[in-house]
C-alpha cells in the first residue's frame, strides 16, 4: 500500500526534473552573432592544448573568424583544467578563443592524410575564407604544424608572455626572493613550443601537404 502511494510522487519528481533541465537549457541558450571556427577537440595535456590554441587562433585570423573550443570533455578526458592553467600562465590567451557548445555546426575535412585526420599535415586555410556557415568545425587533430602561425610569430610571442605571478615565482626559484624584490626579471624568449604528449613534434619534421 505504501509503495503504491509513493509511485505517483516519484513520477512527479522525475517529470519536474526533466522540465527543470529543459528550462535551464532554454534559459541559458544565447544567440551568437559572427562567424566561428573550431578544430576537432583532443584529449591531450597542456602542450597539445597550447598548440591547438595557437594554430586555431592563426587559422581563425586567416579566414576572418573567431576561434572557439567545442567542448571541454572528450570521452574520458576533461581538458578544462589544462585550459585554465594556460589562461593562468599566459593570460593574454584568454582573448583568443571562446568555449561554447553549438548545435548547428558544419564539419569540413581539413589537412587530412589518406582521408584520415592527421596531427601534423598542413593545408592553406584560405580555401575556407568564403564559406557562409556560421560555425565551421575542421576535422583535424592537434594541428601541430608551425606553418599555421610562423608568419605571425611576434604576435604569438606577445600572447605567450608569462603572467606577473609566474614571472615572480620563476624569479624566486632562479634568483631567490631577495633579488626578485630588487629587480623584476623578464621571461626569456620562448624558443619552441613543447608538445607534452602524443605525438612528439620536431620542427624539421613537419610535413607539408595539399
Amino acid at each position: 500500500m505504501h509503495l503504491a502511494c509513493r509511485r505517483p510522487s516519484v513520477v512527479t519528481v522525475v517529470l519536474a526534473l526533466i522540465v527543470l533541465v529543459q528550462f535551464y537549457k532554454y534559459h541559458f541558450t544565447a544567440t551568437v552573432h559572427g562567424r566561428f571556427v573550431a578544430l576537432e577537440s583532443n584529449g591531450g595535456r597542456i602542450g597539445n592544448q597550447l598548440f591547438h590554441l595557437c594554430s586555431g587562433y592563426a587559422i581563425s585570423r586567416a579566414i576572418g573568424r573567431r576561434h572557439y573550443i567545442r567542448t571541454l570533455d572528450i570521452g574520458v578526458f576533461h581538458i578544462a583544467k589544462h585550459i585554465q592553467k594556460i589562461e593562468a600562465i599566459f593570460p593574454r590567451m584568454k582573448d583568443t578563443f571562446v568555449v561554447m557548445e553549438v548545435g548547428d555546426e558544419y564539419r569540413v575535412p581539413f589537412a587530412q592524410k589518406g582521408g584520415m585526420m592527421s596531427c601534423c599535415e598542413y593545408e592553406d586555410p584560405k580555401r575556407l575564407e568564403n564559406r557562409s556557415e556560421q560555425f565551421l568545425v575542421l576535422e583535424m587533430q592537434y594541428a601541430q604544424n608551425v606553418r599555421y602561425f610562423e608568419h605571425m610569430l611576434p604576435e604569438i610571442r606577445h600572447l605567450l608572455e608569462f603572467s606577473d605571478d609566474v614571472k615572480r615565482r620563476g624569479s624566486e626559484k632562479l634568483l631567490g626572493p631577495k633579488h626578485n624584490k630588487e629587480e623584476h626579471s623578464r621571461p626569456k624568449r620562448i624558443r619552441q613550443l613543447d608538445v607534452c604528449s602524443h605525438p612528439p613534434l620536431r620542427l624539421h619534421q613537419t610535413t607539408s601537404g595539399h
